[in-house]
């Protein structure tokens, strides 16, 4: 007489009975399973208690492990959320010599224009520590539309490139490398 065990503690389903039995068995388990687990079957070979020689299919399913939850060191760090910024304008500055400074490079990455406003800021009106409202703000001033992901773009500028040193939203500087790819590797325009 066929025969099913189900063991869900160890994944694994007994089946007795014949070959055609046994399949199907097999195959309806894994197919309900099929969407969280990665199904082995393996042959447990005969028993030699009954005369038949019945033969005994053993299906042993493995579930993946989940991945843990990845968390943010920055967000420990300060308490608040990465997505809790929220770029606004510092009306403070006086940016009405940033467009004719811009003007001189060619930016064609949000890297680059990150690097410029800052070398304009540091530069031309001497700011100690820049930060992220203030490269928001040159951004307005200077018509350019900043990035979707405004404050990674600044992260990448650091990570990717090395050309500003992001500690955290109001402290940002330009790095020694930053400073010699604008003075010796931005493009200019030409005139």
């Amino acid at each position: 007489m066929p025969s099913i065990k189900f063991d869900l503690k160890n994944m694994v389903v007994e089946a007795e009975g014949s070959d055609e039995f046994v399949d199907k068995a097999i195959t309806r388990f894994e197919s309900l399973l099929a969407q969280n687990a990665i199904p082995q079957v393996e042959n447990g070979g005969t028993s030699g208690s009954d005369a038949s020689e019945r033969r005994v299919k053993r299906a042993t399913v493995t579930i993946p492990k989940r991945k843990p939850k990845r968390t943010n060191q920055l967000s420990k760090d300060n308490g608040a959320a990465v997505g809790a910024y929220r770029p606004s304008m510092n009306k403070q500055l006086d940016l009405s010599g940033l467009p004719a400074f811009a003007a001189r490079y060619t930016t064609s990455k949000h890297a680059e224009k990150i690097l410029v406003f800052c070398m304009f800021l540091r530069d031309e009106l001497s700011r100690p520590s820049i930060t992220a409202d203030d490269i928001f703000t040159a951004y307005r001033f200077a018509h350019e539309k900043p990035a979707k992901a405004f404050i990674q773009s600044i992260r990448d500028a650091c990570s990717k490139q090395g050309w500003v040193d992001y500690k955290s939203p109001t402290e940002i500087e330009i790095t020694p490398l930053g400073e010699t790819h604008f003075r010796h590797d931005l493009e200019k325009v030409e005139k």
